[in-house]
């Protein structure tokens, strides 16, 4: 005789199956990005560091820790607060987070997209401990244009970046508009920096509401 199917009812409440529902929906996301306990076998990924992974989109701005750190090809160090009065993106990444290297075509595109315009910055920021030779090879390697500056995981933790990559999106005003953990589209960021840019200068032919 067969048995009838055993109903997913009888062994979970409404509030466990939405809990499973939720560390499914976290479980896929963090298949986009990598946290630093990936780098070797004596560290472990908690729950805490998996969250990470989710993708956030801040609601209210904060102000974006300043920080003035070394260009990877040499030159004059670059400052966060120098840069006030421009839209600021901030990539942070690791030579060796796979994740990372499908950021570089969408971060090159909004690069060569606003590098003319004057009042758009794009840098990645290198938490790599290994040296400039290793971060020279792998931007080398994946075509990076835009500037590459060398960090280290103390700027990475200020941002609250526990997972890699991590995009930022700073305004004029030194706030930080837009935060992702993970691949983040050109589009999606052409979209945030579109209405900074619109905030900053008006069109005086539109309707204000």
């Amino acid at each position: 005789m067969n048995r009838p199917a055993m109903s997913l009812r009888r062994w979970f409440c409404p509030g466990q199956r939405l809990g499973i529902l939720v560390w499914s929906v976290v479980w896929a996301l963090a298949e986009l990005s990598c946290s630093p306990a990936e780098q070797g076998p004596n560290r472990s990924m908690g729950p805490e560091s998996v969250a990470s992974h989710a993708s956030i989109e801040s609601a209210a701005a904060e102000p974006a820790p300043d920080f003035e750190l070394a260009p990877l090809g040499g030159g004059e160090r670059v400052q966060l607060e120098a840069l006030r009065g421009q839209t600021v993106v901030l990539d942070f990444w690791a030579t060796w987070c796979a994740p990372c290297v499908r950021q570089v075509p969408p971060l090159n595109a909004v690069f060569d997209l606003y590098r003319q315009r004057g009042d758009v910055q794009v840098f990645g920021i290198s938490v790599d401990l290994d040296g400039l030779e290793v971060v020279q090879e792998w931007a080398a390697e994946q075509g990076v244009r835009y500037p590459i500056l060398m960090g280290g995981e103390d700027v990475a933790h200020r941002y609250g970046a526990l997972g890699f990559p991590a995009t930022f999106v700073v305004d004029p005003e030194g706030r930080i508009r837009q935060r992702h953990v993970g691949v983040v589209t050109a589009e999606d960021l052409d979209r945030t920096i579109g209405q900074i840019r619109r905030e900053a200068r008006p069109d005086p032919d539109e309707p204000r509401g």
